[in-house]
């Protein structure tokens, strides 16, 4: 009934046109949650990868559990799952070793909530979501290189098996 042509371009691809901007990443969709993590890093951007997958993650978390998906072992959850984990090794490279992530949905949800007024009503559980999956993750990965500690330790020469390398 609506007559209509689909550009594929996509909102971003046509905000990156009209503000003039070299990429989806430094337009106003982006660059407020770029400015945050820049604040929490003490670095500043210019570009890096690190900053680009952070702050397209966290739109993808902050709209996906907002709309009442969780973070699971299959499916879906399973996805936010890796998206949250590489989202939080991106912030170890910037020099984060704490829960952070969270903290960026409030900016998610004033960049969008014109256009998206629920995600105001879901902010809170969802920053809860986030920084609960966010503190899992932080101690699977400190045990995780205990036990490597450990191993490597316990070795004769600094070599672990691949069946322990694989654990």
């Amino acid at each position: 009934p609506s007559k209509n042509i689909d550009t594929g371009m996509g909102v971003e691809r046509m905000a990156c046109i009209i503000q003039g901007a070299e990429t989806n990443y430094e337009t106003d969709l982006f660059m407020p949650i770029i400015n945050e993590i820049e604040s929490i890093c003490g670095i500043s951007y210019t570009g890096q990868k690190e900053f680009k997958v952070i702050a397209d993650h966290i739109r993808s978390l902050t709209f996906a559990l907002s709309d009442g998906a969780t973070f699971e072992n299959y499916g879906r959850g399973y996805v936010l799952r890796r998206l949250l984990r590489r989202s939080v090794r991106m912030g170890k490279k910037l020099g984060v070793n704490e829960p952070f992530i969270y903290k960026l949905v409030e900016t998610v949800v004033s960049i969008m909530k014109e256009s998206y007024p629920d995600l105001e009503n879901t902010k809170s559980e969802v920053k809860a979501l986030v920084l609960q999956e966010e503190e899992l993750f932080h101690k699977t990965l400190a045990a995780g290189e205990r036990r490597l500690n450990q191993l490597i330790e316990e070795s004769v020469d600094g070599t672990i098996s691949g069946y322990d390398a694989f654990k």
